[in-house]
């Protein structure tokens, strides 16, 4: 397995050739049943499971979450985080299920959504009713009832509000109002009539949660019926991989870049909706070093595995300027806010190979002050998914003695193709007054 080629040559012409995301129920006839969450909990509580991940040497739980009963009455539908431990190790971990007081063991894999944190088991015991799914979603300001097990105390209910779809969000989720806690991962959020409308996610804290709207489970199930899946849910995920990052990074490379400016560096700023920018500053009274610096990010990641996250990319820029330094003092500013950045998902050596990095020295063609570009570019390969790659890029300009500017960006799980196509419009967009 090795990482793809960036020979020197190479490297230089990648840069030369630019100079380098009321409700309104079906009418019927009479009043729409509408429940109080202790209706709600008392009619569904036993169509609800705790699922445990089972280490299997110590026979000891090693997390939870939460699922209910959909379709046949024998799939359970979850999200993908809580049985990821097992897709990663098969060999080390079991699922079991909890319902009613009883434990099952007899559980399989039928399928993943991991771009949408969602999972599909197979559950032959299963005896409970299975949930409807909505066809309609409620409107903002509408309780939301989500169920789940949080932190191993029991079945819980937690009322929350609709807020609608998440804005600015290459990923589909709701937002909701509602202190969704860790072990309700997975578990059903239901409207006012008992209808599934999404499933618990993840929480940001201060009463601010999302959940995967239904139509994504519609999706899965519905997919899930007309295909034949292999037993390992692994070339699955490489096929969501590959469509999630060409949708992506297509979409990121064919948009108009807002151009943006830190001291005297023209740079990038929100390249499309769904990417979130920050910036912050220190004037020179105290160390004699001006610093401007700008960070932006994508607004979501996939979860993997607990060390291993992916299709996520960020970008950042630090314009440093050092008037009154001496030019030893500003190259060692320079060099230690160089060495400080670092690739932005998270990995382990299990996951991809080493970096193999490649540098050399370019001058963007953009109009402006003439400026030069130490560079360095950097790829490692998914050893389960060897047609991606994570991608480190840094460079500092280099012919000023008193300024300079940093970029960097790390895109997550891409193509060897759309990283160069990238890294081309990248550098192109940077310029110096």
């Amino acid at each position: 397995m090795t990482v793809f080629a960036f020979h020197k040559r190479q490297f230089v012409n990648a840069f030369q050739r630019s100079l380098l995301l009321l409700i309104f129920m079906p009418f019927t006839a009479g009043v729409v049943r509408a429940d109080t969450a202790e209706q709600l909990f008392h009619r569904h509580n036993a169509s609800i499971v705790q699922i445990k991940v089972i280490d299997i040497a110590s026979e000891s739980k090693s997390a939870i979450g939460s699922g209910f009963i959909v379709g046949d009455g024998r799939t359970i539908a979850t999200n993908y985080h809580v049985i990821s431990p097992l897709v990663s190790k098969p060999e080390r971990y079991r699922i079991e299920l909890e319902n009613q007081g009883r434990r099952f063991s007899a559980l399989k894999i039928l399928d993943v959504d991991v771009v949408n944190d969602l999972a599909l088991l197979r559950w032959d015991d299963g005896s409970g009713s299975a949930f409807e799914l909505a066809t309609d979603m409620p409107r903002q300001g509408e309780p939301i009832y989500s169920f789940g097990n949080p932190m191993d105390i029991g079945m819980t209910v937690v009322p929350g509000t609709y807020n609608g779809i998440k804005k600015k969000s290459f990923f589909s989720r709701v937002h909701l109002t509602a202190s969704i806690n860790p072990g309700m991962s997975g578990g059903p959020a239901l409207d006012q009539q008992g209808r599934v409308v999404g499933i618990n996610v993840s929480t940001a804290g201060n009463q601010i949660s999302f959940v995967v709207p239904v139509d994504r489970l519609q999706a899965l199930l519905a997919l899930q019926q007309q295909l034949d899946h292999s037993d390992d849910p692994k070339e699955r995920m490489r096929e969501q991989l590959l469509q999630l990052q060409r949708q992506m990074f297509g979409q990121v490379i064919g948009a108009d870049w807002h151009q943006d400016q830190v001291g005297s560096g023209r740079i990038i700023g929100e390249m499309v909706p769904f990417v979130l920018c920050w910036g912050g500053s220190q004037d020179a009274k105290k160390t004699g070093l001006e610093t401007i610096s700008k960070g932006c990010h994508s607004d979501n990641h996939v979860y993997l595995s607990s060390n291993f996250t992916t299709g996520f990319f960020e970008y950042e820029f630090s314009y440093l300027h050092g008037e009154e330094l001496s030019s030893w003092k500003f190259y060692n500013a320079v060099a230690k806010a160089f060495s400080g950045a670092r690739p932005g998902n998270r990995v382990s050596k299990d996951n991809v190979t080493n970096y193999q990095c490649h540098d050399g020295f370019f001058k963007p063609t953009s109009k402006g002050a003439e400026i030069v570009y130490k560079a360095y570019f950097c790829a490692r390969q998914y050893k389960d998914f060897p047609s991606l790659y994570d991608v480190f890029y840094i460079a500092a300009t280099l012919n000023q003695s008193n300024q300079a500017l940093i970029t960097h960006f790390t895109l997550s799980g891409i193509e060897k193709d759309l990283a160069m196509d990238f890294t081309e419009k990248f550098v192109g967009s940077l310029g110096w007054n």
